[in-house]
């Protein structure tokens, strides 16, 4: 069963005549009322937005839709990629051109695809080492001769790098001790051992951790005999 709904409560008297009058006197100048200017004839909204359209393609407001390109031979290209890159804020530097790859006839699509991945590669590659010697890589479309430009390296990604590489050093090692390279983990680990015995003096044994129970065996001397185990005089907490 729903829930019972409240009805509205009406408080008080109302008389309907009073209501009547008041409704009247706010639409008395709404009912009946003449036109504001009389030679004026109101268009309707519809209209206008008509009349608008029709004035803007007059005006050739709308650009036409582009034809669809067909590919009739039903083969891949690479170029047609082109222009769709995505341009992100804070992106300065312009895009390097990307090589254009064409399916040959009778080409398999796995190894049209194959070629491609290994153009990446490549390119990707040729990328990272300008960026890492701050030079610019020209090659002849002809010939396919490769010539190498030197670049001032930009002074930001420069300090953002020496930064990076201080950071690095500080991770590696915190305490400034000397590990000279060529030296595997285990005698770098060793040096580090042997440098933190020096600055506490303690012994090989306490460094690694622990005195190995020293402090709990006994010294049994020389020549000494025990005859028999010895008397404990407390039991056991769960005997």
């Amino acid at each position: 069963m729903g829930r019972r709904i409240p009805g509205k409560k009406h408080k008080g008297v109302k008389d309907p005549i009073a209501q009547k009058e008041l409704r009247e006197e706010g639409l008395k100048h709404c009912i009946n009322a003449p036109p504001k200017e009389i030679d004026f004839q109101e268009i309707p909204k519809s209209l206008e937005r008509l009349m608008k359209l029709k004035q803007m393609t007059k005006e050739g407001m709308f650009n036409k839709r582009k034809k669809k390109t067909s590919n009739k031979t039903g083969l891949m290209d690479t170029s047609r990629l082109a222009g769709k890159e995505r341009v992100l804020p804070g992106m300065t530097k312009p895009d390097r051109e990307l090589p254009v790859l064409v399916q040959k006839p009778g080409e398999p699509e796995w190894i049209f695809l194959n070629r491609v991945k290994n153009a990446t590669n490549d390119f990707i590659k040729e990328v990272k080492f300008e960026v890492k010697h701050n030079m610019k890589m020209k090659r002849d479309e002809k010939t396919g001769e490769v010539k190498f430009d030197k670049i001032e390296a930009d002074p930001v990604d420069k300090m953002f790098e020496d930064k990076l590489t201080a950071t690095k050093k500080h991770k590696k090692n915190p305490k400034g001790v000397s590990q000279p390279e060529g030296l595997s983990k285990t005698a770098r680990r060793r040096m580090r051992l042997q440098a933190r015995r020096a600055d506490q003096g303690q012994t090989e044994r306490e460094v690694k951790g622990g005195d190995d129970f020293s402090r709990l065996q006994d010294k049994v001397e020389f020549n000494e005999v025990v005859h028999r185990p010895p008397q404990l005089s407390a039991l056991p907490r769960k005997a």
